[in-house]
């Protein structure tokens, strides 16, 4: 028994311990507490449509580089938290004063889609972590 006590003492001090795995560090979108990103969407971290395209099935971006960016939208992080800013930027957002928000979905950890009645009818807004609204599209 001392000999194999012995033999592991000298095989660890020749080899040393086995090193811990590091844990991954995990790419967070612009630095917005719980929006992590996917290892395989990590180059398009700096670009939205792209990180959209990239975390979702069959779905992508059809604006333009001229995006509406809420202001203060980035500390939201419940439902009835963004429920509530909609109902107060209304005016902002849809340019309506009638607004009343049906539902609100969090679609992935970066982004979130609301779906509001307006007077003009229904209308779904997709909206990142950063407050960035864009225009989707989904389908085949």
């Amino acid at each position: 028994m001392k000999k194999i006590i012995i033999l592991l003492v000298l095989l660890v001090f020749l080899f040393g311990c086995p090193d811990n795995p590091k844990p991954e560090e995990k790419v967070i979108f612009k630095e917005i507490s719980g929006a992590e990103i996917p290892e395989f969407c990590i180059e398009f971290k700096e670009d939205v449509c792209g990180l959209y395209a990239c975390m979702t099935e069959q779905c992508w971006c059809k604006q333009g580089p001229n995006q509406i960016v809420l202001e203060g939208f980035t500390a939201l992080e419940r439902e009835g938290e963004i429920k509530e800013y909609f109902e107060e930027k209304r005016d902002e957002i849809t340019g309506t004063s009638q607004l009343e928000v049906t539902k609100v979905v969090k679609s992935n950890s970066v982004f979130w889609t609301v779906f509001v009645s307006t007077e003009n009818g229904e209308q779904v807004f997709t909206i990142a972590a950063d407050g960035t609204i864009i225009d989707v599209i989904c389908g085949v």
